[in-house]
């Protein structure tokens, strides 16, 4: 997934410049979330899906986000005041015979 934030609110933190380029944010974003005290500054990923009653759910990904993600710091531009990222993870889906949806 490609993130976009204006420069230095995003996963690259403040004195994000174009050296940032190709470096990891994991550090940094834990960090800044830790700082802050805020579990979803930059996000929350869930998954949904209906019950037997047909009624939506919504799990967390939160635990398995945390252990299994990377994110690129990929463009960085002090003109235009933005920097994106390059985020991958993956999640297990639950072993239920309904549809999931990803949010």
């Amino acid at each position: 997934m490609v993130t976009g934030w204006v420069l230095g609110t995003g996963p690259c933190g403040q004195g994000c410049n174009k050296t940032d380029i190709g470096q990891l944010t994991n550090q940094r974003r834990q960090a800044m979330e830790t700082n802050l005290a805020s579990t979803d500054l930059f996000g929350e990923y869930t998954l949904s899906f209906p019950d037997k009653q047909n009624k939506q759910n919504q799990t967390s990904l939160r635990g398995q986000f945390e252990k299994n993600y990377t994110e690129t710091i990929i463009a960085v531009s002090n003109s235009a005041l933005y920097e994106q990222e390059l985020l991958r993870f993956s999640f297990l889906l639950l072993p239920i015979d309904v549809e999931q949806e990803f949010g």
